[in-house]
């Protein structure tokens, strides 16, 4: 059932507003509405948030994922030590990964011209020698303007290379220059194994923060608290003198709301909901119904405050189509068995394990209803007993009990308009 309301307002002094929302957090009676909003302290929150969330996933990503690491537990001011050590880490494995890109693409474009010591052309240039780099294609080297000054070299993959001596070619020409690089390709080797290197070592250490992915949850947690708190903060209204929130909180729950604000010594006001008010929804499930709730989560199903709750007909229904559409015992006793085995791991029936029970159980009673096991004919045929728990008219195997297998599939079809319409 969808638990009604109460409407609620609680006044404090101003200077006491902070501290009555740490209380309301604590006993956890009042669902205060928010919107979002900016301020500098959200901003804030949020950054860091992101930056510890980001550097978690960092750290986890780096794990093995078959062996689990024993965790440790960190004090706030130990954390904020791994968190710097651990962001400072990642900024590091950031510029490798940037040099080794870097590197990597300039020893590509130099495998074709080979090695050589860009040192060399710098001390020509300064010796009154300036070289300029190119590839070209044979008919464009061959239109060349006699007056243009050049070197030919040896070819770069399809096309020829030349180096021109004093100017570079006019911009009309059809030809790739060569933007000579800080090292040689010897030199961007080398660079390279030492970015690979380093960035290995970078990740072995990132590694090691496995040991504190519990850590980084537990301070995830606290800040979504903090940001939540802020939000909530963010809508206190009032004077110099006086602060005040709205919220909602479960109408049973309206005497222990009561009480304890009397205790903290709060000025407060209930009333009823409104029309216009869009309260929360709370869903209380009956007694035994309560195993749909992990269906609706996966589908996200919340019924509106002032909608009907159809969790008791949906188990319902949800149960006798699972049942027809997998339609076979056998498959249910399957089921049956995974819900036993995962109550004697579990050693507690959670409402998942009961849902698997209820819908095994009906599947197995629809498989007996229509006589099958495990889609096999000859079980039915061996088995007596179970052609005596077996509705003829449903049944898959009609003939085994005089009847047609149109007749049959009529009355499924019947029974299945039936189920529609109700």
């Amino acid at each position: 059932m969808i638990v009604p309301m109460k409407k609620a307002y609680v006044v404090v002094q101003q200077h006491n507003s902070r501290s009555m929302l740490r209380d309301l957090r604590k006993a956890g009676l009042l669902h205060i509405v928010t919107e979002t909003v900016q301020n500098e302290q959200l901003e804030r929150l949020a950054k860091e948030y992101d930056r510890v969330s980001q550097t978690r996933s960092a750290i986890a990503d780096l794990q093995d994922k078959k062996q689990k690491r024993e965790q440790q537990s960190l004090s706030d001011e130990a954390f904020a030590e791994v968190l710097e050590r651990y962001t400072g880490l990642l900024d590091s494995r950031k510029e490798h990964e940037q040099s080794l890109v870097h590197y990597k693409s300039q020893a590509e474009v130099l495998r074709g011209w080979g090695d050589f010591n860009p040192e060399d052309l710098r001390l020509l240039r300064q010796n009154g020698i300036e070289l300029f780099f190119y590839t070209i294609g044979k008919k464009d080297l061959a239109k060349l303007d006699a007056s243009v000054s050049y070197i030919q070299l040896a070819p770069v993959g399809s096309m020829e290379a030349i180096a021109t001596v004093g100017a570079p070619l006019s911009a009309e020409i059809s030809a790739s220059q060569l933007h000579i690089p800080e090292f040689g390709l010897h030199a961007l080797l080398e660079r390279i194994k030492q970015a690979e290197a380093s960035l290995s070592a970078n990740e072995n250490s990132l590694r090691q923060g496995g040991a504190y992915l519990d850590a980084f949850s537990h301070q995830m947690k606290k800040m979504e608290m903090a940001m939540r708190f802020e939000q909530v903060g963010a809508h206190l209204e009032g004077g110099e003198d006086l602060a005040w929130i709205e919220g909602y909180l479960p109408e049973p729950k309206s005497e222990a709301f009561i009480a304890y604000a009397q205790a903290h010594s709060w000025a407060y006001l209930l009333e009823s909901v409104g029309e216009e008010d869009n309260p929360p929804t709370l869903v209380e499930y009956r007694k035994g119904f309560g195993i749909i709730k992990p269906v609706f989560d996966i589908l996200g199903t919340v019924p509106g405050y002032r909608e009907n709750d159809i969790s008791t007909w949906f188990l319902l229904f949800f149960t006798l189509f699972f049942a027809m559409i997998i339609g076979d015992a056998g498959y249910g006793l399957v089921f049956l068995l995974t819900a036993l085995g995962l109550h004697a791991k579990a050693k507690k029936a959670n409402t998942m394990v009961m849902l698997i029970y209820v819908l095994s159980i009906a599947t197995i009673v629809w498989g007996s209803l229509t006589g099958t096991w495990f889609g096999s004919k000859q079980i039915l045929l061996s088995l007596p007993f179970l052609q005596s728990l077996v509705i003829p008219s449903i049944s898959n195997y009609p003939e085994l009990f005089g009847l047609t297998a149109v007749e049959s599939q009529n009355q499924v079809m019947e029974l299945c308009f039936i189920i529609g319409t109700v």
